[in-house]
C-alpha cells in the first residue's frame, strides 16, 4: 500500500511540475524579447516580406510597427539590436539591422550587405555601405560597437572592421549573444549549412522549407541531438524561400533563405 502511494505522489508531483509549461503565443516569424530599460520588455520580430519590425507588449499585443527602409534590390537580412537607449540618450526605440542582395558577375556570384542604425520615427543614426555584421563588445573604457563591412565573393569575404565608442550614457542594450537559428552561405548556390540553438529544446526539431507562396519544397530534420545540418539546394529554382524550424511545441525560429 506504501508502495502504491509513493508511486501516485510521484506521478501527481510529475504532473504538477509539466503543469508549469504553458504556451502563452506563437509568432509566424522567430522572435525575440527585448529589455527596453525601466523594467520594460518587448517582444520583436523581423518580417522580411514587409521590411517591417514588429515588436509586442508581454501580452503579445501589438505595440509598434516599425518599417526598415532597405535599398531598391535589397532584402531584409537580419535585426542586430533593439533597445532604447544604446545609441543615444533620448526616449525613442533604436534598431540596428542588415540587408543584402546577390548579383552575378561573369558566373561568379557576389554578395552584397548593407547595415544601417535609425529610430522609430525614421532617423537615420548610421548608414554604413557592405555593412554585414555588428556587435557590442565590452571594454575598459566602456561599450564599443563594432561593425563588419565585407563582400563575399564565392567562398571569401573582403573585411574591414569599424570601432564606435558608444559614450557612458547607454543603459540598457539587447542583443542576441547566440542566435535561435543562423543559415550561412545566404544567398547561397548549391548547398547551405543550418545551425540552430537548441537550448531548452527536446527531440529532433524538423525543418520546412517554403516559397514564398507557402508551398513546401522539402522537409529536413537535424541528427539526433544536434543543432547542425546540411541541406544540398539543387533542383531548386532560383528565388527566396522561408526556412521554417519546428518542434512538438510549435515553431522555434524561421528565416528567408535565398537561393542564386
Amino acid at each position: 500500500m506504501k508502495r502504491i502511494l509513493a508511486i501516485l505522489l510521484i506521478i501527481i508531483s510529475w504532473e504538477g511540475v509539466n503543469g508549469q509549461l504553458q504556451l502563452e503565443n506563437s509568432y509566424s516569424f522567430s522572435a525575440n524579447l527585448a529589455d527596453l530599460g525601466g523594467e520594460t520588455y518587448k517582444y520583436y520580430l523581423m518580417d522580411p516580406g514587409t521590411n517591417q519590425c514588429r515588436i509586442y507588449n508581454e501580452d503579445h499585443t501589438i505595440y509598434k510597427t516599425i518599417t526598415l527602409p532597405v535599398p531598391s534590390g535589397y532584402y531584409l537580412y537580419d535585426i542586430k539590436f533593439v533597445t532604447r537607449d544604446l545609441f543615444n540618450p533620448d526616449d525613442y526605440i533604436e534598431l540596428l539591422y542588415i540587408y543584402s542582395r546577390t548579383q552575378d558577375i561573369n558566373g561568379v556570384s557576389v554578395n552584397y550587405y548593407g547595415l544601417k542604425v535609425i529610430n522609430e520615427t525614421g532617423t537615420v543614426l548610421l548608414s554604413l555601405a557592405d555593412g554585414g555584421y555588428a556587435e557590442i563588445k565590452e571594454g575598459s573604457a566602456g561599450p564599443r560597437l563594432l561593425t563588419y563591412q565585407y563582400i563575399y565573393v564565392d567562398s571569401y569575404y573582403q573585411t574591414t572592421t569599424n570601432v564606435y565608442s558608444l559614450g557612458v550614457t547607454t543603459k540598457s542594450i539587447f542583443r542576441d549573444a547566440k542566435e535561435a537559428l543562423t543559415i550561412y552561405p545566404n544567398p547561397a548556390s548549391h548547398r547551405i549549412s543550418v545551425l540552430l540553438n537548441r537550448e531548452g529544446l527536446t527531440g529532433t526539431p524538423e525543418i520546412v522549407v517554403t516559397d514564398l507562396n507557402g508551398k513546401q519544397v522539402g522537409m529536413f530534420y537535424f541528427p539526433e541531438g544536434s543543432g547542425n545540418t546540411g541541406i544540398s539546394t539543387r533542383g531548386w529554382s532560383p528565388g527566396s524561400y522561408i526556412l521554417t524550424v519546428s518542434d512538438k511545441k510549435g515553431i522555434v525560429a524561421s528565416k528567408k533563405v535565398i537561393l542564386n
